[in-house]
This record gives structure tokens, sequence and C-alpha cells, in this order.
């Protein structure tokens, strides 16, 4: 059991970090800067900027400064208004949760009913419809 457990936390470890690799790279792929704006910017602006925020140094270089900073729990400044990303994260935290807690009761319960009610009804038609529709809201989720 416990080689079982130690397997799945490994796998789930090397998952963030192919994820965290993947949204690094693609993010620095992308044309453009953080800084690009619809005013331009001096030459001399953007290269203090890129100095400031370590955007000057190799790639992988930024890459093993990023997943230092993540690990270490700073997910750094928002470039967008200077304030830091934990405290963006603290200050909207409670109404996610919140909304993520409202949905899942309200998933739980439909969820409980309508099972409830299709292995009451096995084979008639009203489980027909709550599985007929389970599985196209399966293949809808799929398909986009």
């Amino acid at each position: 059991m416990y080689k079982y457990i130690i397997k799945r936390v490994l796998l789930a470890l090397v998952t963030i970090l192919i994820i965290c690799m993947i949204t690094f790279f693609v993010m620095h792929a992308v044309p453009g800067g953080p800084f690009n704006r619809e005013k331009a910017l001096s030459q001399a602006t953007i290269d203090a900027l890129n100095a400031r925020y370590g955007l000057d140094k190799p790639l992988w270089t930024q890459f093993f400064n990023y997943m230092k900073n993540l690990l270490h729990g700073d997910f750094g400044v928002s470039l967008k208004n200077g304030r830091e990303i934990t405290e963006i994260i603290k200050e909207s935290f409670p109404i996610s949760a919140r909304l993520g807690l409202t949905a899942m009761a309200f998933a739980l319960s439909i969820g409980i009913i309508l099972g409830s009610t299709a292995a009451l009804m096995r084979n008639k038609w009203p489980d027909r419809v709550i599985v007929f529709s389970q599985h196209s809201l399966l293949l809808f989720r799929v398909l986009f």
C-alpha cells in the first residue's frame, strides 16, 4: 500500500513539473512581451524592466528561478498592477472557495437525487433519460 501511495505522489510531482515546464515555455514562445502596450515604451525602459524582473537572463536560468520561487511560495509580482500575487490570491480566495463549495453542494445534491431516481426506476424511462443526459454531457465536455 505504501509503495502505491509513494508511486502516486511521485507521479503527481512529475506531472506538476511537466505542467509547469509546458506553461513556462509556452508563455515564452508567444510573440511579444509583458511590457508591450498600446503606448510604446522606450527601449531603455524595457531593458530596465527586463533587468528588474530577471527577464534578461537565459531562459533556463529564468525557469530554474521560477521553479525555486514556486517551491518557496513566492509567486512574484503582478506585471499588470505591481502587487504581490500571493496578496491577490489571499484577497480572492474566500470568494473562489465559496463559489467552489456552492458548486460542489449543488452538484452533489443533484447527483444524489438523479442517481437515486435512476436506481429506483431501473430500466424505465426516467432511468434512460438520466443516463442519456449524463452521456450527452460527457460527450459535450469532451468535444468542447
